[in-house]
């Protein structure tokens, strides 16, 4: 490709729009890369390009459980407050909420859209990946797109504060975090210990915000001098 298709999303999606109506669905565009129903969105769309190749790929949601989907994106403002990119919140639907004939499965929009796509592309070709070629992609899988570093390492710069109150008394943290490493640490509340919680504090600085290395660090520190009675498993819920 000459890099002319770059950002038509239409011309990617409109095999998609095709399927649903053989289904008696009428599904549009909107905006730049959202496909909806009944102004509902189910789609989400995205292009990459690299050389003389566009990798277009988005989102179908069929049949997804909404409660939960609402839920891991729902995050608490008061929990996180980051300089990234804030997600753009939609009323969303499942396809399947809108289909005639409910026993279409997910397989069978599958290849309903396989066809509309062999019917606007009549030149693509089915490829069947060898046994070398998921070698391959495990390798790089494992090497890179598995890491910490790829998943964590790049993200945005951003504050993270957490209040709990336990049998032992309460805890407040306030974390600051750095491409996925703690940069500063506060920890304040009514816990009765005779250590200098700056010691602990200085712990976590430099450590990675996972739950396995915070893990690792209270597992091999001495809470009780910290927090008295403060339990292990406690301390790390309120800093993960």
């Amino acid at each position: 490709n000459d890099g002319s298709d770059f950002l038509n999303f239409r011309k990617f999606c409109e095999p998609i729009i095709k399927a649903l109506k053989t289904m008696g669905v009428i599904a549009e565009l909107s905006g730049r890369n959202d496909l909806l129903i009944d102004g509902k969105k189910f789609s989400g769309n995205a292009q990459c390009v690299h050389k003389n190749r566009i990798l277009h790929h988005g989102t179908l949601m069929f049949k997804t459980n909404i409660g939960v989907l609402s839920e891991v994106l729902n995050v608490d403002s008061t929990k996180i407050s980051s300089k990234g990119i804030a997600s753009v919140k939609s009323r969303v639907t499942n396809v399947s909420e809108h289909l005639k004939d409910n026993k279409i499965t997910v397989l069978d929009f599958r290849d309903r859209i396989l066809c509309s796509v062999s019917a606007d592309f009549p030149s693509a070709v089915m490829y069947d990946l060898t046994d070398e070629d998921i070698g391959a992609i495990n390798k790089l899988k494992n090497e890179k797109y598995d890491t910490w570093e790829w998943n964590f390492g790049f993200s945005p710069r951003y504050t993270y504060s957490k209040k709990m109150r336990f049998p032992g008394g309460g805890v407040e943290v306030y974390l600051d975090i750095k491409s996925g490493i703690i940069t500063s640490a506060k920890v304040h509340g009514d816990f009765f210990a005779a250590g200098n919680i700056a010691e602990f504090e200085d712990l976590l600085v430099g450590a990675k915000h996972n739950h396995e290395e915070l893990s690792r660090i209270i597992e091999n520190a001495d809470t009780e001098k910290y927090f008295g009675k403060i339990l292990k498993e406690e301390l790390l819920e309120v800093l993960v």
